[in-house]
């Protein structure tokens, strides 16, 4: 009888304990959420642009001719006359002394006051251009190229009758210092001669 009962009992356990396995709560499985991957940065691209047809450059302009000043036409005119002959460089001359005396401008004053300096022309006469440039120092205005020449010219002829003033007086001391070794030589020699005449004594 124990034998039955222990049989029974312990198909009975069993029976209990696979009854309590199938009833006792089982772990839920947990599903991982899926993974959804980033979305990529959108790409901006930049629309064509349109395309723009550049001119080449329009070349500079030429640069204004210089204007010819009063002092440039003068100074052509004075080297034209410069190259004449001898008779009509002094018709020249002869012009511009007509045209200063019938309009005393700077230009015809200082036109004829070059003139008169010219080899062609007679001249050297700078007396004469120097007291035709002196009034043109007096008022002196700036940027005013005919009177700068002027004044140019006529400081340039002032050195050149300093050095020609110191030349002759080099001149007068050279003739003096002349003149009194001359006389030595006169008194040497009337010396020599009275010797030679003197009667020697025996």
């Amino acid at each position: 009888m124990k034998g039955g009962v222990t049989r029974y009992t312990f198909k009975t356990l069993n029976v209990f304990c696979l009854a309590l396995a199938a009833c006792a709560p089982t772990k839920p499985v947990v599903v991982p959420p899926e993974v959804i991957p980033p979305e990529p940065a959108p790409v901006l691209v930049e629309p064509p642009r349109p395309e723009v047809k550049t001119e080449p450059p329009l070349p500079p302009p030429p640069p204004p001719e210089p204007q010819q000043t009063e002092l440039n036409r003068l100074l052509m005119q004075v080297e034209s006359v410069r190259k004449m002959p001898a008779t009509e460089a002094t018709r020249e001359l002869e012009q511009a002394r007509q045209a200063f005396g019938r309009s005393k401008t700077e230009y015809n004053r200082l036109l004829y006051a070059v003139l008169s300096l010219l080899p062609s022309t007679g001249g050297p006469d700078e007396a004469k251009a120097a007291a035709l440039l002196e009034p043109m120092l007096k008022d002196r205005t700036t940027g005013n190229g005919l009177r700068a020449f002027a004044a140019f010219l006529y400081f340039q002829i002032a050195e050149d009758r300093k050095m020609e003033e110191r030349m002759r007086e080099e001149q007068k001391r050279a003739d003096s210092l002349q003149e009194k070794l001359d006389a030595l030589k006169e008194v040497e020699k009337s010396l020599i001669d009275r010797e030679q005449s003197a009667p020697r004594k025996k």
